[in-house]
């Protein structure tokens, strides 16, 4: 039996919910089998692949709106087998932008932690009776907080990028938009995009840290 790839036409299938499935898998690159028995056809990701998804379409009444609806489209939606190369670019982008901000959070917890320990530590120069206790937990804090730094500055060094905070969240920034260039309209970057916007609340917030 033929299969129809994502860039040729497709028979229309004559019931709506069916027909807006597979224009969308047809979009986010899947492809169609088309059957002469009681079923339409079948919808794959990825032919001959053995860990490829495949969803039965039906002609009427078996499987119907709400199967559409609730679990056929969301799995079409949720399959990475064939995501546009711009999606994948875009993911590891995004990834290596989250991770920045990870480090210029974790540098700038790290600074208000040292900030704490010294505050501490002239507290406890002023407090006889409190000294000791006020001592252990300034050393507590400057341990974590070197601890942090340590950590941060190795995660920055394996993205290739040194410098402040505000460097490390500038260059994310830039991530971000280079990701949402070349992202595709299509469903497929639907996910990338929810992404995106996350990662720019946390920008947001960062910089608002940093003033």
């Amino acid at each position: 039996m033929t299969w129809y790839g994502p860039n040729e036409r497709w028979p229309q299938h004559p019931a709506p919910h069916w027909a807006q499935l597979l224009r969308e898998a047809r979009e986010c690159g899947w492809h169609l089998q088309m059957f002469s028995d009681h079923s339409w056809g079948k919808i794959s990701c990825a032919p001959g692949r053995p860990d490829a998804h495949e969803i039965v379409v039906y002609k009427s009444g078996r499987g119907g709106e709400s199967f559409v609806r609730k679990h056929a489209t969301r799995y079409v939606r949720s399959c990475r087998h064939h995501e546009p190369p711009a999606v994948v670019k875009a993911r590891r982008l995004l990834d290596g932008a989250a991770r920045l901000l990870d480090v210029a959070e974790a540098l700038l917890d790290a600074a208000d932690q040292i900030a704490r320990a010294l505050d501490q530590l002239e507290a406890a120069a002023r407090g006889v009776d409190e000294a000791d206790r006020l001592f252990d937990e300034a050393a507590r804090e400057d341990e974590e907080a070197r601890r942090r730094l340590d950590e941060a500055e190795a995660a920055a060094t394996e993205e290739g990028v040194t410098g402040t905070p505000a460097d490390l969240v500038d260059e994310a920034d830039r991530r971000l938009a280079d990701a949402r260039r070349d992202l595709p309209k299509s469903p497929s970057g639907n996910e990338v995009r929810g992404l995106i916007a996350s990662l720019r609340d946390r920008i947001a917030a960062i910089r608002r840290r940093l003033g």
